[in-house]
């Protein structure tokens, strides 16, 4: 099941990540975890718990502190927006977001296609 993978999964992304760390990566680049929606199967699955996980995966966000610092608008709007559901489409948002940052995503046709008028960056 998909629970025995994250015992694999888990040494590789601490190596990963401290290399980040380590090599002062994170100091100019946005990490983003994505978690999937937990056990399908199992006696988790029919928990409190484990409906909670199935129904909001979990979304972390490692923004580097200077660009938090510089630009507080973005601090102010994670903190609001880390109350919100948010899609993948918002994701989508933030991502094509950050591609363009510091100036505004075009509106029209280009490298990264806008995506459904609901969607909305994340920051």
């Amino acid at each position: 099941g998909s629970g025995e993978v994250v015992g694999y999964v888990d040494p590789d992304l601490e190596q990963f990540m401290q290399w980040m760390w380590d090599g002062g990566h994170l100091e100019n680049t946005v990490v983003v975890f994505v978690g999937d929606h937990g056990l399908h199967m199992g006696p988790l699955f029919v928990s409190r718990v484990g409906m909670l996980e199935h129904k909001l995966p979990a979304l972390n966000l490692l923004i580097p502190k200077k660009l938090l610092q510089t630009h507080p608008e973005i601090r102010e709007n994670l903190l609001y927006n880390q109350q919100l559901v948010a899609t993948h489409w918002d994701l989508y948002a933030m991502l094509r977001h950050l591609a363009y940052y510091p100036e505004p995503a075009p509106s029209g046709s280009d490298e990264f296609p806008k995506g459904p008028p609901w969607a909305v960056s994340l920051l």
